[in-house]
């Protein structure tokens, strides 16, 4: 984008910097105000000179230097004019002019243009530009040279054969002329010498107008083949980015497919680790919970034998502080003895019933630890199962839905072997058909007519047929009176019913093509209205009814005969509105034709106009021979149906047989191969499914045995339990006993008391003995140890769950290493996109500057042309008078001893190259006389009565001889001829194609920017007239539907019209180009008020940045810049801007 302008000495412009801030800005001033010298201006600093006017640079007079200036926002363009040369600066840094007008394609696009109102409308130079833009860097070069070295193929090939037709001609001179006359010697003698003198005259002038055109063809080819050898340089450089962006891309696939295996192998690794370690975790986290539940149970046992021992303890002190309190009798101690001992047995009974409950409750409590950790496994296993299972049922989804698709395509495929089985019968019953058809009408010259007139319309459909195209009008209905039908609808038998305009447009090229006028009827574009069109029926059907009820004969509207799709209504209606159709007497007919002033036809063709009058009638067939003619016609015309039914018939069996190759070598083997890729990985899924499902049965027998165990232990611990509680209400009721008998034997003498004293002290020895013996029993180390084994059990547990914690670091110290690799190739291969944009933007500039160079190789090679030109007309002239001299035999005279002048004439005349070098090697001596056309026009009047020479039979077979040779030579040239028109051929199909694929992208731009400015009213399209060679002259033009009107030729349309759509294709080429600015010069001077409208709306939404020159206020007013430039007489122009209403 332009952000300032530097204007220095330039036209009417002294010194003056005008900012630009804006991306739109108008230019407005009075007339010679200098508004077109600002554009000038910056025409001139963007090196667009075929855009500057003509005139002094400096006209001011003023010292100072003549440059401009143009501010970008990262370079600075300088272009300074020193005396007749121009100095080009970037940055303030001196560059050579190339280099200057790269800088400026790079920065502003390729092909800029400047857009002035009197420059309207399309023609060839839009053309060439667009070429220039699109063809490759030496198409068009390769183009020319193998249409230069045809022609010059050619040329040999037209030499030789003029050297033939010489030869002919001169066998015909020795054939027809005797010999001459003595008496005209002396004439001829003086007419040769004459006649050489024209010759010298010619040759002389001639060489000396081509050596001057030579030279300059010299220099213009040497800066030709500079462009050139810079072209290919900028070629070579073009390929090398190509290859090295080719490179970028491979490693960047490369690297994308190693990083994502890698990410997805580790990621698998990790997760599996992962699970097993989450798996073992979870139960050794079940281990230390059931050893804690252990512990605290070994913990209450401890407490309890505690609280056990400190009751023995105190009831050891009570028998201690109660000896020698109580006299009990003796006979009490015998029974106490009794008492006692089985006291004892049963104490020593239950002390190991509670061992052998303790050791149950172990037991009981290991086996509901492994029940639950088997059933913790089995849960795992069975979570893996569903998982698997769950995998399997989806593959078995995805299996039946190919499974499916497979049998879909296979159905697909026998229907459509089916429909081409159909096809090939019905074709067979069409030739058994055309047979005796074919043998009926072979002897009709009319009938043979209307089948190749028919068969020539069906293969013009067959070309234009396509989405849109309904057919010709006379295959769009049918009807019992087919004569009458045709009779009516003959003039439109042959119009094309389209669906709408886009349908005729994109056939317009192959119409060109096959060079035929169709006339063509869009549906959408007809006006017809169903209501209107229903009501007129109705008038017309209720008129036929009153007619018929007092009349005779039949009266209907000719549509009510017509059977059609509802969708042809508008056709039929337009052409058949207040037609009749009559069956009945002609007078009839005519009386109603005249009753209600309305056309009738009859079913014998008889058409009456409003007045009742015949206008038409088709020649009766009343004899034999017209009738047999008839139905010669008839039958001619069911064979071009039948022939139109088989071509279709082997047009869609060509289409089914494509479309089944394409299903079964396509759709039918992808469908199979992903098929048993599905099926290879259901295999492995069944293979894991049955794998877990015999460990889930295994585990099950486990937790089985398991459950069984348990419930064995807990019935052993029950029995046992119970049994203890025996022994303890046994021992109870013993001690009841025992009480009971102490009290009934209480009753002692006073000599028994130290006896029962000392019983009794006995008896609490005794017991405290045993009391001591139970209170070290209690103090048994066996829980403490066990209380320390599942202690250490515990501690191991976490010392594993330690190691797990570890392994699961490690797994999240891996992860993290993957995800600092992914992050470090990521941004090698934001590297590698940021090299890969480099290159594109490199690329794009090399393009640009092919697109310069191939600019001006163009206009170089133009002037080529008209130099070769000019040597061509001057080479042309030389050996017009070469021949003219060898044919006359005129005795041409050399500086130097040169002996057969004609015959070495004769072989260069076979092969005129170098004319100029031939003529400077033959010296000759061109003397002449300034009176020889005087003396050749009385000579040859003198020489008109002169007799005929004899010439000798031997030098005439020496002249055929050389004939035949000559003929020979030609056969090998046009040999030669042909194969370079072979490879012309293919070079000029390219660059047709390559600037009709360029020509449909700017139409397609076009077309939208055509239809923002009508309001979707108007419609445009580019016409390719030639599409082999569009870069011809008139081979391409502009076609435009303006609203509300027909299509015409740009040429046809208003200079409103052409300057808008001129705009509007300048606006395309810029967004095709990608063009940065836009330099307009008064395009609104042929617009109306409307159209300035929608131009002021397309420009105001413009991406590109706008500068344009104009006189109209309401255009200028969408502007976010305005730009004053004014001038006083003899005075510099002055500026003014103005941006968001404020001056500046």
């Amino acid at each position: 984008m332009i952000s300032s302008i530097t204007i220095s000495h330039f036209k009417s412009f002294v010194n003056f910097t005008v900012p630009i801030k804006k991306l739109h800005s108008a230019i407005l001033g009075p007339n010679s105000a200098g508004k077109s010298n600002l554009l000038d201006a910056i025409c001139f600093a963007l090196g667009l000179d075929d855009t500057t006017r003509n005139g002094q640079l400096n006209n001011r007079n003023e010292a100072g230097e003549t440059f401009v200036q143009i501010h970008s926002k990262k370079k600075v363009f300088k272009r300074q004019q020193q005396v007749s040369t121009s100095v080009y600066f970037i940055n303030g840094a001196l560059v050579q002019r190339q280099e200057y007008l790269d800088a400026i394609a790079a920065e502003f696009g390729h092909g800029i243009q400047r857009i002035a109102q009197q420059d309207t409308g399309f023609n060839a130079d839009f053309v060439k530009l667009c070429e220039s833009l699109c063809q490759e860097k030496d198409t068009i070069e390769q183009y020319d040279l193998a249409h230069m070295r045809l022609k010059e193929s050619q040329q040999q090939q037209k030499q030789l054969q003029s050297k033939v037709n010489l030869q002919k001609k001169k066998l015909q001179a020795y054939e027809l002329d005797e010999a001459q006359n003595n008496e005209f010697t002396l004439a001829e003698q003086e007419l040769q010498q004459a006649q050489k003198d024209k010759c010298n005259h010619q040759i002389q002038k001639n060489l000396t107008d081509l050596q001057t055109a030579a030279q300059s063809l010299e220099s213009t080819n040497q800066f030709l083949a500079d462009l050139k050898q810079n072209h290919s340089t900028v070629i070579q450089e073009q390929e090398l980015l190509n290859t090295n962006l080719q490179n970028l891309e491979l490693q960047n696939q490369e690297l994308q497919i190693e990083l994502k295996s890698q990410k997805n192998k580790l990621e698998l690794e990790l997760q599996m680790k992962k699970l097993q370690l989450g798996s073992q975790k979870i139960m050794n986290e079940k281990k230390i919970n059931n050893a804690n539940d252990n512990l605290q149970q070994v913990l209450q046992e401890i407490q309890k034998q505690k609280v056990e021992a400190e009751k023995i303890q105190t009831e050891i002190e009570i028998y201690q502080s109660q000896k020698s309190q109580v006299r009990i009798p003796e006979e009490y101690f015998t029974l106490q003895k009794k008492f006692e001992a089985e006291n004892q047995e049963l104490s020593k009974e239950y002390l190991m019933q509670k061992q052998q409950v303790h050791n149950s409750k172990q037991l009981f409590k290991a086996s509901e630890e492994k029940l639950a950790q088997c059933q913790a496994e089995d849960e795992q296993l069975k979570k893996q199962f569903n998982t698997q299972e769950e995998k399997v049922k989806q593959t078995e989804i995805l299996i039946e839905q190919k499974q499916e698709k497979i049998n879909q395509i296979t159905q697909e495929i026998s229907s459509i072997k089916d429909q081409i089985n159909k096809n090939q019968q019905k074709s067979n019953n069409i030739l058994i058909q055309l047979q005796p058809i074919q043998s009926k009408i072979d002897s009709s010259a009319e009938a043979q007519r209307f089948i190749k007139e028919e068969r020539r319309y069906i293969d013009i459909f067959q070309k234009i047929r396509g989405q849109g195209i309904y057919g010709y009008v006379k295959d769009l209905y049918q009807t019992q009176y087919s004569q009458v039908a045709d009779f009516i609808l003959s003039s439109v038998n042959y119009n094309v019913v389209t669906s709408d305009f886009d349908v005729v447009q994109n056939l317009l090229t192959i119409l060109k093509q096959i060079k035929v006028q169709l006339q063509f009827i869009p549906l959408k574009s007809l006006k017809f209205n169903q209501t209107d069109y229903n009501n007129s029926m109705q008038e017309m059907r209720s008129i036929c009814s009153q007619f018929n009820q007092t009349n005779q004969g039949r009266a209907q509207p000719f549509m009510d005969i017509l059977k059609f799709d509802p969708k042809f209504q508008p056709v039929f209606s337009h052409f058949l509105k207040n037609m009749f159709f009559f069956e009945g007497l002609p007078q009839q007919a005519s009386h109603f034709s005249q009753q209600y002033k309305v056309r009738v036809v009859t079913e014998d063709c008889l058409l009456f106009g409003g007045k009742g009058t015949i206008s038409v009638q088709i020649n009766s067939k009343s004899n034999e021979k017209q009738h047999k003619e008839g139905d010669v016609l008839k039958l001619a015309q069911e064979k071009v149906q039948l022939e139109s039914k088989l071509m279709q018939l082997n047009e869609e069996n060509l289409a089914l047989g494509t479309k089944l190759q394409l299903l079964i070598n396509q759709k039918l083997s992808t469908e199979q191969i992903e098929l048993s890729k599905l099926q290879n990985v259901i295999d492995i899924q069944i293979i894991e499914l049955t794998k877990l499902r015999s460990l889930l049965a295994e585990q099950k027998k486990s937790t089985q045995y398991l459950k069984q165990e348990l419930e064995r232990n807990e019935a052993q611990l029950a029995t046992q339990q119970s049994d203890l509680k025996q022994i303890k209400s046994r021992i109870i009721l013993l001690q009841t006993d025992s009480f009971k008998t102490f009290y009934e034997q209480y009753n002692l003498t006073p000599e028994q008391v130290e006896q029962v004293i000392n019983q009794q002290n006995n008896h609490d020895e005794k017991r405290i003995q045993e009391l001591t013996f139970r209170l070290k029993m209690l103090q048994n180390e066996s829980l403490q140890q066990q209380q320390e084994k599942t202690s250490n059990f515990i501690i191991t547990i976490r010392q594993n769950q330690s190691q797990i914690d570890n392994q699961i670091n490690i797994l999240n110290a891996l992860i993290n290493e993957l995800t600092q690799k992914i992050s470090t190739t990521e941004a090698q291969l934001q590297k590698l996109k940021e090299e890969k944009e480099k290159l594109m933007n490199q690329i794009q500039i090399q393009n640009q500057s092919n697109g310069q160079i191939n600019a001006e190789l163009k206009s170089n090679t133009h002037l080529v042309n008209e130099l070769q030109n000019k040597i061509n007309s001057c080479q042309l002239e030389l050996k017009q008078t070469l021949e003219f001299a060898f044919v006359n035999s005129i005795p041409l005279q050399s500086d130097k001893n040169t002996d057969n002048i004609h015959d070495k004439i004769q072989n260069f005349l076979a092969e005129p190259t170098g004319i100029d070098i031939f003529i400077n090697k033959l010296a000759l001596n061109l003397n002449y006389s300034d009176d020889y056309e005087e003396k050749i026009t009385e000579l040859s009047k003198k020489l008109l009565n002169r007799p005929p020479n004899q010439v000798g039979q031997a030098i005439i077979n020496k002249e055929k001889e050389k004939m035949n040779q000559m003929e020979a030579e030609l056969k090998t040239i046009k040999q030669t001829t042909a194969a370079q028109n072979a490879h012309y051929t293919k070079l000029l199909k390219l660059r047709g194609e390559t600037l009709n694929e360029f020509l449909e992208n700017v139409e397609t731009k076009l077309k939208t920017y055509y239809e923002q400015v009508t309001s979707n009213q108007g419609q445009i399209f580019i016409q390719i007239n030639d599409a082999v060679r569009p870069f011809q002259q008139d081979a391409v033009n502009l076609m435009l539907m303006p609203a509300g009107d027909q299509v015409r030729d740009i040429s046809q349309v208003s200079g409103g019209e052409k300057a808008l759509v001129r705009i509007c294709y300048y606006l395309a080429l810029a967004e095709v180009l990608d063009w940065k600015i836009l330099i307009l010069d008064e395009i609104d001077q042929n617009l109306d008020a409307d159209k300035v409208g929608h131009v002021k709306e397309l420009l105001m939404h413009a991406k590109q940045q706008i500068l344009v020159v104009t006189h109209n206020t309401h255009l200028a007013s969408g502007f976010e810049q305005l730009i004053g430039v004014s001038r006083k007489e003899e005075q510099p122009s002055q500026i003014w801007w103005i941006v968001n209403d404020t001056v500046e």
